[in-house]
């Protein structure tokens, strides 16, 4: 039997640290991404310029919670974890890991991503907290609705994982590998699935969810590797590896919504083949998974966001 989850708060223990920032990047921009992005939901809390965060510590698996506030260019954050660990794994989550001094430019360049610039402005990719919990996530949300997929996801964290505190908001985070492989039964979810998460839990403890190492390999092998994982198909591979491992220059030409978008933003005659679309995107190199990524938030709640033909599901968890 899994022990039960003790829930923790913040104020216990605290550790501080700060990000200094280079351009207009927004903290409240990432909130208001988190807060309509179902995979999120529970595992972060915003206002304005304060977002809190619980997640599983690389390497550890330690759930840990982090409360950041944006003051000008400086983002300060508070957790019950290790400053040094959190921080490194915060960039990341935020790509603030990544260079993103030539972003503007590359919005001078193409008047499309600048339009998308504008409209979201200070945003970046807002990613997975590690290759680990987007795998969770890919599983969990095969063949049901992303509002399904929320519902077991926030089980399993109340009963298998940990609740905490982070500047006064709640956030869950998932069981941890050990605590995953424990589990006999998740009501409604089949043994297949149980068995798939297993796999998961498994290849984590083993390194190969490490997202440094999955960031340091060729990106067709870490592809490859990660479609080797019980359940594990394509378009999880990629998602794995783009949205949990935080690629910034990554093509996600298996994702309809993102041809669709391209069709719309750049009014094409019909939506780009793979072959079009990396055409498109080669000008939008380093930052092709942040265009992209903006690029599908701009047909929400438009007669593109769904088409005939399309995987529903797949589409849903994009």
């Amino acid at each position: 039997m899994v022990p039960p989850v003790r829930e923790r708060a913040q104020e216990d223990v605290l550790t501080r640290f700060a990000i200094e920032l280079e351009d207009d990047f927004s903290l409240a921009a990432a909130g208001e991404f988190l807060r309509g992005f179902t995979p999120a939901s529970g595992g972060a809390a915003s206002a304005e310029s304060r977002l809190s965060l619980g997640f599983l510590l690389d390497g550890s698996f330690a759930p840990v919670a982090v409360a950041l506030e944006q003051n000008g260019r400086r983002i300060t954050g508070t957790t019950d974890g290790s400053a040094a660990a959190v921080k490194r794994q915060v960039e990341r989550i935020l790509s603030l890991d990544v260079d993103g001094s030539g972003w503007a430019a590359l919005g001078r360049r193409d008047p499309v991503v600048g339009a998308l610039q504008e409209r979201y402005r200070g945003s970046r990719a807002v990613c997975f907290p590690s290759p680990y919990e987007a795998a969770l996530w890919g599983i969990l949300a095969q063949r049901v609705s992303m509002t399904q997929a929320s519902r077991v996801k926030e089980k399993l964290a109340r009963e298998h994982g940990a609740v905490l505190t982070a500047g006064g908001a709640e956030v869950i985070v998932p069981p941890a590998p050990q605590a995953l492989l424990a589990i006999d039964a998740i009501a409604g979810v089949p043994d297949e699935k149980l068995h798939r998460l297993r796999g998961i839990a498994e290849a984590a403890l083993a390194g190969q969810l490490d997202a440094e190492r999955l960031r340091a390999m060729p990106e067709e092998s870490a592809l490859a590797e990660l479609g080797s994982l019980r359940g594990v198909g394509a378009w999880t591979a990629a998602h794995i590896l783009y949205r949990g491992a935080g690629l910034a220059d990554a093509l996600p030409a298996g994702e309809p919504r993102v041809l669709r978008a391209v069709k719309q933003a750049y009014a094409l005659a019909r939506v780009p083949s793979a072959a079009r679309f990396a055409e498109i995107a080669e000008a939008w190199r380093p930052y092709r998974m942040w265009v992209a990524i903006l690029l599908v938030r701009s047909i929400a709640g438009t007669a593109s966001w769904s088409a005939r033909g399309d995987s529903a599901r797949r589409g849903r968890r994009a």
